[in-house]
């Protein structure tokens, strides 16, 4: 609000052509090989599942008695919920029955949470005993109440999330509560003839997570930007997507193969987060948070193993650096029940983790974490589809020939955007992870993205304008640009 937008960054410049003659050509030899092939429904039985829990944070009037602290509201403009006093069990109590009323009862969702107050639990809420018979646990929407959160850190001009809101400003002394709201399992689908056998959201859950994203932001003061991540009080906003097999174990290759892409890509993951998000304490890169890179390299194996042959080619493994290629050796090195362990430092996840396994279990999901929370749905439902690709594309590798090309030439052309990158200071490999996964429409989010990222990082901007703006659907945006645009005297609709 009354920002002057900066020039787009060198990310949102971005163009088909800047993935080079060389990534075309492979994705026309791939979409050849396509054309030529029987693209269809994976042969495995299983039905690949996702979750998906967003953190955010609610703000309450005062935390503070302190009779100089000045009372007014310095956005009384803004009408949207905000507790009255988040330090106290009553304010709780307001953010959890407010959030249960707006996915309830303004979304149509029945089946809702919210294990914090009760009777709004899902075995005494009005259609718990009816929901509980029939529906297993995780297909509830659930409504978890964390703690306060203060003092609230803001990107500095440097990009940096360290500093102090203007200290003359009442906002300074409001106190905001973590709160997350996690998704039921829902199932992919795959419409061969249009999505090539890629796998995505389905237009039902696509409508789902536009209903919670937009009635939440109309109806609620929500800061998804504020930079909390320290190892004392972890980030309190954040994305998380949970991948799995509808509950069946995940076959040890297929997390092998998950955390090797991963290992290797992740510098282009994480081109998709806000920059001074990126070192987030739950988040990090296993570069940068695992026992993985610590690993004292006498303990890294010579050579590399035969199941890594074919997926790193002779040339790629020339392209990795020789210790980061060791350390991708050592993930298909060490035993089943240690995989957990290496991707994690000291009992502490970074961007992937594996929820629920001891070591000794059958891991049944993994977690992505998203450095960034958003509640912009089409940022929600690219970076699922991103996650819901790797995944398939790793669990499928062995079945389908189609996949196994798509994953191999992924890899390679990520790792040679990535040097490129490197090198000469270019910013592409970000866009070629989309273009190799068919995420090619979903650019224009992520431009839009970091156009916003940038104009976070001017000094004030978020204390000036630190909720999420009440979202609209993509369609009824499209329309009030092209109205506005003809002199239409209709307010201004940001995309989503």
């Amino acid at each position: 609000m009354g920002v002057t937008a900066r020039a787009a960054p060198s990310w949102a410049l971005w163009t088909y052509s800047a993935m080079g003659e060389r990534a075309q050509a492979n994705q026309a030899a791939l979409e050849g090989h396509q054309s030529g092939s029987q693209v269809g429904p994976p042969v495995m039985s299983e039905v690949l599942t996702f979750g998906l829990k967003v953190q955010f944070l609610v703000p309450g009037e005062r935390c503070s008695h302190d009779e100089s602290v000045p009372e007014h509201d310095p956005f009384p403009m803004d009408q949207r919920f905000k507790a009255s006093e988040t330090g106290s069990d009553e304010a709780r109590k307001q953010i959890g029955l407010e959030l249960w009323r707006n996915l309830r009862i303004l979304t149509g969702f029945a089946n809702v949470a919210c294990k914090d107050i009760p009777g709004h639990d899902n075995e005494t809420s009005p259609m718990g005993p009816v929901l509980s018979s029939i529906l297993p646990k995780y297909n509830f929407w659930r409504i978890r109440l964390g703690k306060d959160v203060e003092p609230l850190c803001f990107p500095d001009a440097d990009g940096q999330g360290c500093a102090w809101q203007d200290r003359e400003s009442p906002l300074r002394f409001w106190a905001w509560r973590s709160t997350e709201v996690s998704s039921p399992v829902f199932a992919t689908s795959s419409n061969s003839k249009k999505d090539l056998g890629w796998i995505r959201t389905t237009e039902v859950q696509d409508l789902k997570i536009d209903s919670f994203c937009r009635v939440l932001t109309k109806g609620m003061r929500i800061n998804t930007s504020a930079n909390t991540g320290t190892q004392e009080q972890p980030n309190s906003c954040g994305l998380s997507i949970y991948v799995g097999l509808g509950g069946k174990p995940i076959p040890e290759p297929t997390i092998r193969r998950f955390i090797t892409v991963v290992w290797l890509l992740e510098h282009a993951l994480f081109k998709l987060c806000a920059p001074w998000r990126r070192e987030d304490h739950d988040s990090k890169m296993l570069s940068a948070h695992s026992l993985l890179t610590n690993v004292h390299p006498e303990s890294l194996p010579e050579s590399g193993p035969a199941e890594l042959e074919e997926l790193l080619g002779a040339r790629l493994q020339q392209a990795i650096p020789a210790d980061r290629l060791r350390r991708t050796w050592y993930i298909w090195h060490v035993s089943a029940g240690v995989l957990p362990k290496i991707i994690e430092e000291f009992g502490l996840s970074g961007c992937i983790s594996i929820p629920g396994s001891t070591g000794h279990s059958v891991p049944h999901a993994i977690q992505i974490n998203h450095a960034s929370s958003t509640l912009r749905p089409g940022e929600i439902k690219s970076w699922t589809n991103v996650c819901l690709r790797l995944f398939h594309l790793c669990h499928s590798y062995e079945h389908q020939h189609v996949h196994r090309w798509r994953l191999k030439s992924m890899v390679e052309l990520v790792v040679d955007a990535l040097n490129k990158d490197h090198y000469d200071g270019s910013d592409t490999a970000g866009l070629v992870l989309l273009q190799m996964l068919g995420l090619k429409e979903d650019v224009p989010v992520w431009m839009d993205a970091q156009q916003r990222w940038s104009e976070e990082q001017t000094v004030g901007f978020l204390q000036r304008d630190p909720f999420v703006p009440p979202q609209v659907p993509r369609g009824v945006a499209v329309i009030a640009k092209v109205v506005e645009k003809k002199g239409s005297p209709i307010s201004r609709v940001r995309r989503t």
